[in-house]
């Protein structure tokens, strides 16, 4: 389809596939930097993982401006028609229950590699929980991805 002959919704489905793409890249990469300040609390790495956290409040303030910016409005009927497409809602559906899915597979998994040998790290624990947390969201968001063609 050319770029001339493309229509309003086809313009906003395209920017929310962007959108969720920039959240793909921003939980992997928080959830990334989160892990070695947890799992190596005096490293090199987490010092620096600590000074990215405190850009953490612009990063939002850009993303919220940038959703307000959405063609036709973020609020707009023919964002809500897009948001409400059935077949958006049973990707969606199917991606939550991937979500859902990682998370109970991956909490033996690490609950199992703590007992065998993730015990020296400094939080284990706070290690498995967010682990789990950016694993399962960022399931969610890439099988939305995949899914909602």
């Amino acid at each position: 389809m050319a770029a001339g002959t493309l229509t309003p919704t086809d313009l906003l489905v395209r920017w929310s596939r962007r959108h969720l793409w920039f959240c793909v890249a921003f939980i992997g990469v928080v959830g990334a930097l989160a892990l070695a300040m947890l799992a190596f609390p005096g490293g090199a790495l987490a010092a620096r993982a600590g000074l990215l956290f405190g850009l953490l409040p612009v990063v939002i303030a850009i993303s919220v401006g940038a959703l307000r910016s959405a063609p036709g409005g973020a609020g707009g009927a023919a964002m809500r028609a897009v948001l409400d497409d059935e077949l958006r809602q049973a990707s969606l559906n199917r991606a939550y229950r991937n979500g859902v899915a990682c998370v109970l597979l991956m909490q033996p998994a690490l609950a199992l590699a703590l007992a065998l040998g993730m015990a020296e790290l400094a939080n284990p624990v706070a290690v498995m929980a967010c682990a789990t947390s950016a694993g399962a969201a960022l399931v969610v968001l890439l099988s939305a991805l995949y899914y909602d063609r």
